[in-house]
């Protein structure tokens, strides 16, 4: 039934966040690197991001929220709570404790939207020092990306891939995974207005002795990025994604 299934593709997409993890750091500027000249005189400032994140699970699109907070400084531990009291919980830390995260749980998603509210995110930094951030959650939120083509072109050695454009998408981004589940391939961030993309095996984008050999199979995944209407590096909105099938990347002897 849909919530049996809803468990299994929830510890899924769990994994596959926890792995997508360095497109946020990516998104957001790879916090813990930023240079001395990007810092507030006061180094002990936190951020907080309240984000939505949709895919589809059966026929149904599902939705929840993840929770980050990110400093230039390390801290001690981090949790967010909302306006409507809700929301109280603490947040896991990551990234040598530059970034604490929540990764929603099966009981998370829904069928409906996420409210519109307002987020607090409280830290403490390895000193003892107390910060307070906050963070809006908007009204629209994306719906997944839906592919109109997803073909191995076996003539050309290529993957092409095309897609519906996503209302209130401002970029989109493609990846491979292998069976493994690892992410091997990465494209950059393709404008709103550019919704397909194909790969070869020369394809700026493979990591480093994960070019793809004859039989290997991947999964394509689009992902889509929404910012908040006052954008800077911490305000995502929401992101959605589309999951595919594996197919084997062939060769020219096939």
């Amino acid at each position: 039934n849909f919530f049996n299934a809803l468990i299994v593709i929830t510890q899924i997409v769990k994994t596959m966040m926890k792995s997508y993890f360095f497109l946020f750091f990516s998104l957001l500027g790879v916090i813990m690197l930023f240079s001395s000249c990007q810092k507030e005189e006061n180094m002990y400032v936190a951020y907080g991001d309240a984000i939505v994140q949709s895919f589809k699970s059966g026929d149904s699109v599902v939705y929840a929220t993840c929770y980050y907070a990110y400093s230039y400084e390390k801290m001690k531990q981090a949790s967010v709570s909302s306006t409507d009291g809700s929301i109280n919980i603490p947040l896991d830390s990551a990234a040598f404790r530059y970034t604490f995260s929540y990764f929603p749980d099966t009981s998370d998603y829904k069928t409906s939207k996420p409210s519109p509210q307002e987020f607090f995110f409280k830290v403490v930094f390895d000193n003892g020092i107390e910060y307070e951030a906050t963070d809006s959650l908007e009204q629209n939120v994306m719906l997944p990306p839906v592919l109109t083509k997803n073909q191995f072109d076996t003539i050309d050695i290529r993957l092409n891939l095309a897609w519906n454009n996503v209302e209130y998408a401002h970029q989109y981004r493609v990846v491979l995974e292998n069976e493994a589940g690892e992410v091997v391939f990465q494209s950059d961030f393709l404008s709103a207005s550019q919704p397909r993309f194909s790969i070869t095996s020369s394809s700026d984008g493979w990591f480093t002795g994960k070019i793809p050999v004859r039989g290997e199979k991947f999964r394509p995944v689009v992902l889509a990025y929404q910012y908040e209407k006052n954008v800077s590096a911490f305000d995502v909105q929401s992101i959605s994604f589309a999951r595919e099938d594996y197919f084997s990347w062939l060769t020219k002897i096939d």
